[in-house]
């Protein structure tokens, strides 16, 4: 009834073969993604934030400084993700 030897197996395929490296290389072009399209929400920023400096302050300053420093976290763990793709 439980035999092993009466089992019969018909195709052994590979379905899903993610390597270390691709994994790595998807993520380093996830953060420049958005690297670039928070650097370019900040350019679009700079002249508003440059034009009515009173109203920004009140308003959208504390959203403009997470926005750099998400900016810059982003930008260190793109450079580890650079250093580990290199070893």
């Amino acid at each position: 009834m439980n035999n092993p030897a009466s089992y019969e197996f018909a195709d052994l395929k590979l379905m899903d073969s993610v390597l270390y490296s691709d994994n790595i290389n998807y993520r380093k072009k996830h953060f420049q993604q958005k690297i670039k399209s928070s650097t370019n929400l900040l350019a679009v920023i700079a002249p508003y934030e440059k034009e009515f400096p009173k109203i920004w302050e009140e308003t959208k300053k504390e959203e403009t400084e997470k926005l750099k420093t998400e900016i810059k976290k982003m930008r260190k763990f793109y450079r580890k993700l650079t250093n580990l793709n290199r070893n």
